[in-house]
């Protein structure tokens, strides 16, 4: 079985990676460039993928070693082993790394988000569909849309 520092090491190198490629995927969204975007679903989906396998490697070295899993686990081993100052370092950077992942991915889901409620405003537009629908007028009688119809001459 690997050392900690070289499981580490790995899961710190697939982060850096997904954490490069969700960057990728954020600059194309704030340029709105969605034609390149369905390549990075595939290479997250593998990226994900191996980031678990690796996790699982770490999490098992931590069974072995009668540590609890997960960060507590990994955490308290490294209390427990102050000596280990690589696999300490090589933890804190990938915690570092794994953060920064986690707010790109937030970030990239609320601008997809942004980019999807201002395609369903255009398509409203397009297709003449009245904000009132549903709701009553002035005069007390039901407010008609003008149905979905796309506008031809837009």
């Amino acid at each position: 079985m690997s050392s900690p520092a070289a499981i580490i090491g790995r899961e710190l190198a697939l982060v850096e990676r997904f954490l490069a490629a969700l960057l990728e995927e954020q600059a194309l969204l704030r340029r709105g460039a969605t034609q390149g975007l369905e390549g990075f679903v595939q290479a997250k989906a593998e990226l994900a993928r191996d980031l678990n396998a690796v996790s699982a490697e770490r999490e098992s070295w931590l069974a072995a070693q009668g540590s609890d899993a997960g960060r507590r686990g990994m955490e308290g081993w490294l209390a427990r082993n102050p000596g280990d100052e690589i696999s300490r370092q090589a933890w804190m950077t990938l915690i570092a790394r794994a953060e920064e992942a986690q707010a790109a991915n937030t970030l990239n889901g609320q601008l997809i988000a942004q980019r999807l409620h201002t395609t369903h405003q255009a398509l409203a537009i397009l297709s003449a569909e009245s904000p009132a629908a549903g709701l009553y007028g002035r005069d007390g009688q039901a407010a008609l849309g003008t149905g979905s119809r796309i506008i031809d001459s837009a």
